[in-house]
């Protein structure tokens, strides 16, 4: 974030992946999210497609984002690591879904494929990648709670419950000695890409009525 920051000209974000971010700045940075997939929506499906916290991703908003400064936000701002691209990957999943594996219409993002990579990642890319995989694991498990924690105000008492009610699903799902931040804000960033990709992957599902690699029948 802090070289994305640089890139876009701005003041750079102070990144705090455990602390919760203010909800009324988070608010708006999700509404960025949405001028973003309402202005570029096909450039901001390419960030799906990048693997997160990578060189690769940075470059996908940057490309989405160009012209439509979205995110140009016109001071400092507090936002865990994961915020922007939690916010884009939202705004995404709830324009191509209505429910886990439930579309809206014949077109989905293509997602990354796989999570392992063959390449070393950067720390930074190690646990993102770590707690993505955490949160699809919950997604399978309890779909229509997870779904249900994109119809809750950010930074809101119905979110926290939401998140809340997962909680027995992330216990189930986190690696022995794996620490990770709990807090709703995070939990949510990471959970809409999971849910997005569990969504996709039932798509490709032999008897699916959508590919969703191309968005076709």
């Amino acid at each position: 974030m802090i070289l994305l920051a640089l890139l876009l000209g701005q003041a750079a974000p102070t990144i705090a992946s455990a602390k919760p971010s203010d909800p009324a700045l988070l608010r708006s940075w999700y509404a960025s999210g949405q001028c973003l997939v309402a202005r570029n929506g096909v450039q901001a499906e390419a960030i799906l497609d990048t693997r997160p916290q990578s060189l690769d991703f940075l470059g996908a908003f940057l490309t989405a984002d160009t012209r439509t400064r979205c995110f140009d936000q016109r001071r400092a701002a507090v936002m865990h690591e994961n915020a922007t691209r939690g916010a884009v990957a939202e705004a995404l999943l709830l324009r191509d879904f209505s429910a886990v594996g439930t579309p809206r219409g014949k077109h989905v993002a293509k997602v990354f494929m796989p999570l392992r990579s063959p390449v070393a990642p950067a720390a930074g890319e190690k646990r993102a990648i770590a707690f993505l995989e955490i949160t699809e694991c919950v997604a399978e498990k309890e779909p229509a709670l997870s779904f249900q924690l994109f119809s809750t105000e950010i930074g809101s008492r119905e979110e926290t419950a939401a998140v809340r009610a997962l909680v027995p699903a992330l216990g189930a799902c986190l690696s022995k000695g794996l620490q990770v931040p709990m807090n709703a804000s995070y939990v949510r960033s990471f959970l809409a890409e999971a849910v997005y990709r569990v969504s996709v992957r039932r798509l490709s599902s032999p008897d699916a009525r959508i590919d969703a690699r191309t968005g076709t029948n």
